[in-house]
């Protein structure tokens, strides 16, 4: 039986991005991370956090241009569109035009804008993930921020609300791996960005091997 042609497969596109980012910055030598941030997402308006190189990335997903108009009916979204908009709020708009994304897939491609343009003032304009990507990994870069600036943005967000960062629960993959041994995986779960920093602080990732360069051209 055939798949309905208006399936939404939103997952797919976090799974294949996802994918891509991790071998993009292996490619470029670095070593990226992604943290989910799962039902707590109606509070920062993003699924997953993006993390290299001590910057960070909010990005939110859909599975196309469809899932633009859900997104704008949001609470959050009817809570952060009109602040990001108010005369004078400039450096929230400079800070989430710099760290916040929405992606989708346009033609089985994934592509992504900033959640300001897209979300708050109805664009629909992106670039393709391999762009977005190679911008990432080229300073300076556009489409990140620094942890303080970071931390700042979702701090103001989830005031828009009244919630706080103990609200905010990052889940993602942590590696423990004994030397000589094949690593096993255990989830590490985060209350929000400053304690997701002090463990990523506290655990450097191991430098990324070479067979990316090969294998992977993006």
């Amino acid at each position: 039986m055939a798949a309905p042609r208006n399936i939404q497969a939103e997952q797919g596109v976090i799974d294949a991005f996802r994918d891509y980012y991790r071998k993009f910055s292996e490619f470029k030598g670095s070593t990226g991370q992604s943290f989910s941030v799962g039902a707590r997402d109606k509070l920062i308006a993003g699924d997953y956090i993006f993390v290299s190189d001590s910057y960070f990335t909010l990005i939110e997903f859909k599975w196309d241009e469809d899932g633009f108009k859900k997104e704008r009916a949001k609470s959050i979204a009817k809570l952060l569109c009109p602040a990001l908009n108010t005369p004078g709020n400039e450096p929230m708009r400079k800070l989430a035009k710099k760290c916040h994304r929405i992606a989708w897939n346009n033609g089985l491609k994934v592509e992504l804008g900033t959640y300001l343009d897209v979300v708050c003032c109805g664009g629909s304009q992106g670039i393709q993930a391999k762009d977005f990507c190679s911008q990432w990994f080229t300073p300076p870069p556009p489409h990140r921020a620094s942890y303080d600036d970071f931390q700042k943005y979702i701090k103001w967000i989830l005031s828009l609300s009244s919630s706080s960062q103990s609200e905010l629960l990052l889940i993602g993959g942590n590696h423990i791996q004994e030397e000589g041994e094949l690593p096993d995986l255990f989830l590490g779960q985060f209350y929000g960005i400053e304690e997701l920093k002090e463990w990523l602080d506290e655990n450097e990732p191991p430098q990324p091997t070479s067979s990316y360069g090969t294998q992977f051209t993006p």
